[in-house]
């Protein structure tokens, strides 16, 4: 039997037109999907519990830039679902056919802490299942973007540390 969570009972997902782009983690079946709706928001399903009925599912609206850095392993997975807002999280509790048995909107502080993935969960693309090739396009994509960034990042940081040296010559020390 699944612990009981406290939330706001909901008779359904308040996400339209959902559409499956990748399992993000599969071992066995999957542990964390990425779903985009029509409105172009994004939305993870982390697996986190199960018993002999049913499997129970973290649903979480997350912001993109959140996503490209889990994706960039510049966060763990606990600090992207941490970063989500409160009216975005919902427990999803599924029967075997898949079908939604129990909707809580919830706050991710009153879950178990066995609910949310241990600290040093980064992203493994060698774990992902894409489920056809524009989605699997659509996250490398946004996974591209997210190196390029880091890139220009790590330029700027190379010519600020470049400059140092001068920097520290014309800076008096005070004895």
């Amino acid at each position: 039997m699944l612990p009981t969570v406290h939330g706001s009972h909901l008779p359904d997902l308040p996400i339209k037109n959902r559409r499956l782009i990748a399992d993000l983690i599969y071992f066995d079946g999957a542990l964390l999907s990425y779903y985009r709706d029509n409105g172009r928001g994004h939305y993870l399903y982390y697996w986190c519990d199960a018993d002999e009925s049913y499997n129970r599912w973290l649903v979480v609206r997350v912001e993109e830039y959140a996503l490209r850095s889990f994706l960039a392993r510049q966060i763990t997975l606990r600090q992207l679902l941490l970063r989500v807002e409160r009216t975005n999280s919902y427990l999803l509790d599924a029967d075997s056919n898949g079908q939604p048995t129990l909707i809580l909107r919830v706050e991710l502080a009153d879950l178990p802490d066995d609910y949310l993935p241990a600290d040093e969960t980064w992203y493994d693309a060698s774990l992902s299942v894409f489920h056809d090739q524009l989605a699997a396009r659509e996250l490398l994509a946004m996974m591209q973007d997210s190196l390029q960034k880091a890139q220009s990042k790590l330029k700027l940081i190379e010519q600020i540390v470049s400059r140092a040296p001068e920097v520290f010559e014309h800076t008096p020390v005070v004895s």
